[in-house]
């Protein structure tokens, strides 16, 4: 798409200097509802609207066509735009540079950055949490269009109260304008509350560099010093040899921090609950640890349904940033079992594990299986059963990372941090062992394969002792554009399977 109006753009340009008639025209988004907004959620909206874009009437839309057409420039941007909203990005140095000349900025940007941290020097210590904790509940009211900051509650998982994932990037460079702290794009992620990160604010500016005010407006995999992890995963990708890269990070995973029991680690419970309500059991998901992995992959399903089921997604051991990571599969699999007992405190559940985290959720099924906790049922999204297998394991690798390089968003942190961590994954997968297991399993299938040929799913197209069912898609979207479907695709089974469909 951006190619294509890249071309229109250099057509309009190439005739016009040609002496030949031609406009392109840059388009906002139209009031009338198309097929590239069907879409948008009411949060998408919002969005567009705090950024400052409005939408066309038919009307208006007619009337700049007729104006882009009689200008003396080939190429058009007809956007109309809110210069009220304008503003307060100007003013927190947020103002995207396309717009820098709609609204005032000079020395803006300077001025904004790390206005919190100024503020945080001329206060007493004791003070200062409650100040950032303040901010950041502003900033999330803000992101949300709450009235205000109070309806943000200190203790309460952000992606609970609808924060997504692009959310979640705005909130990390208003912080970062705020603070001029390098932050990460998956801040409200690893920091799943407003005190969470907070906290984190708080420590980062203890050990923030005198004089280091840029805004934080980097890019967190950015390569500032030569060659790194990310830039040769991104090479291999080029060159058509992603798949022999994941044996690398696998080794060079042996080298992270680890914890060898139980007892070291000592993090709270992993689990965000996303959603709330309706009839037991409750759903607990477990993320791929592929990069761009984490509980946000479960959202769009968890308010899918919204007031019929509660759902809690877990992070994955060692996937918070510092965090040590597990020695041994085992281990994993024991962090993660303690949770679960923990966020589901005695009721009734269902584990549900997308892509590779569907291996950790079978094992992770029967482990509790063994101590007389099991789940009532597994349900796995779109996991290649082929997956353990060194082939199969780089083949696939390399279509994941593929597509993720495509997808090139700010909101999946392909650094070096997370390709480690999902290299320490693939290394413990060869631990891995396949059991029979008593609980009901529910294999949710793509139908566009992530790849093709008869390897697929080790020859086999579902579990041998669990029900099927395809939904439309590719692997991504089932947890994405298809999520809806696959939420209903896991409704229908508890009701109509284990007959889970009395309210709690």
């Amino acid at each position: 798409y951006a190619a294509a109006n890249s071309f229109l753009d250099a057509l309009a340009q190439r005739r016009r200097q040609e002496g030949l008639p031609a406009t392109a025209i840059a388009w906002g988004a139209w009031e009338r509802q198309s097929e590239l907004t069907a879409g948008l959620s009411e949060a998408d909206r919002e969005r567009i609207k705090r950024v400052g874009l409005v939408a066309l009437s038919d009307e208006r839309g007619m009337e700049l066509l007729d104006r882009a057409q009689a200008l003396a420039q080939p190429v058009a941007l007809a956007v109309p735009l809110d210069t009220a909203a304008l503003r307060p990005l100007a003013r927190a140095g947020l103002l995207p540079p396309l717009l820098s000349g709609v609204v005032r900025t000079q020395g803006r940007r300077s001025e904004a950055a790390g206005t919190l941290a100024r503020r945080l020097a001329s206060i007493p210590e004791v003070e200062r949490e409650a100040v950032v904790l303040m901010a950041v509940r502003e900033h999330v009211a803000a992101i949300l269009a709450r009235s205000s900051p109070e309806e943000i509650e200190p203790d309460r998982a952000l992606l609970e109260i609808g924060l997504d994932s692009l959310g979640a990037v705005e909130l990390r460079n208003r912080l970062a304008a705020a603070t001029a702290v390098q932050l990460p794009p998956t801040l409200a992620f690893d920091h799943p509350t407003p005190k969470a990160i907070a906290v984190y604010l708080l420590d980062s500016l203890a050990g923030q560099k005198p004089g280091s005010t840029d805004g934080g407006q980097v890019d967190a995999a950015a390569s500032p010093g030569g060659l790194t992890f990310r830039t040769l995963v991104s090479h291999a990708h080029r060159e058509g040899r992603a798949a022999e890269i994941a044996p690398l990070l696998a080794q060079a995973s042996e080298f992270h921090p680890s914890f060898r029991s139980l007892d070291e680690f000592d993090e709270p419970p992993l689990g965000t609950q996303i959603s709330t309500g309706g009839a037991l059991p409750r759903l607990i998901c477990i993320p791929s640890f592929v990069v761009g992995g984490g509980p946000h992959q479960f959202v769009r399903i968890a308010r899918a349904l919204e007031g019929r089921r509660g759902v809690t997604a877990l992070s994955l051991p060692g996937f918070r940033r510092g965090g040590p990571l597990p020695a041994s599969w085992g281990l994993a699999v024991d962090v993660l079992a303690r949770s679960v007992l923990e966020v589901v405190a005695g009721d009734p559940f269902v584990l549900v594990g997308y892509s590779s985290g569907g291996v950790l959720a079978h094992s992770l099924t029967a482990k509790l299986e063994s101590e007389g906790a099991a789940p009532q049922g597994l349900v796995m999204i779109d996991l290649d059963l082929d997956l353990p297998s060194e082939e199969g394991m780089g083949e696939i690798f390399s279509n994941i990372m593929g597509r993720l390089f495509e997808m090139d968003h700010e909101a999946i942190a392909i650094d070096d941090d997370h390709l480690i961590k999902m290299g320490a994954y693939i290394r413990l997968l060869s631990e891995w062992q396949r059991v029979s297991l008593d609980s009901p399993e529910l294999m949710l299938r793509a139908s566009e394969a992530l790849r093709t040929g008869p390897a697929r799913n080790g020859g086999s197209a579902e579990w041998p002792s669990g029900d099927t069912v395809e939904i439309a898609g590719d692997h991504f979207a089932l947890v994405a554009d298809s999520a809806e479907a696959t939420a209903e695709a896991i409704e229908a089974w508890l009701v109509t399977r284990l007959r889970c469909g009395e309210e709690a």
